[in-house]
């Protein structure tokens, strides 16, 4: 099975929802596999809430990947049990590795040196 990879830059918010629900409504008629990967963080409240209508609108046939930074290798642990890996949304997930590399390290070498008692530089 050679999965389709599809994915979407949200630059209008009011349209998004609308935006997806396209994009599934393409997709579903023509696949029997399919991987939904979430890229959000659900860091306070509101996001928290978006999240959970996304969840309540998307189909029972669409399994849920949460994925934040890592989204190439959620794809490539998926790809052969799919035919179709959609990524929501290439927006979020490229502000997720900025902040998680906004100093030049990653939080989790930050983590790591700290836990070390080693300074870095």
């Amino acid at each position: 099975m050679e999965a389709q990879f599809l994915a979407y830059v949200d630059t209008y918010h009011r349209r998004r929802s609308q935006r997806e629900e396209q994009v599934r409504t393409i997709i579903v008629p023509r696949s029997q596999a399919r991987r939904y990967v979430a890229t959000a963080l659900s860091d306070d409240e509101e996001m928290r809430a978006r999240i959970a209508k996304h969840q309540d609108s998307r189909p029972a046939a669409w399994a849920t990947v949460e994925e934040p930074l890592a989204v190439a290798e959620a794809a490539e642990r998926h790809i052969r049990e799919t035919d179709v890996i959609l990524i929501d949304c290439l927006t979020i997930w490229l502000s997720n590795l900025l902040y998680e590399w906004r100093d030049g390290r990653s939080d989790r070498s930050r983590a790591q040196s700290a836990g070390s008692g080693r300074a870095t530089h």
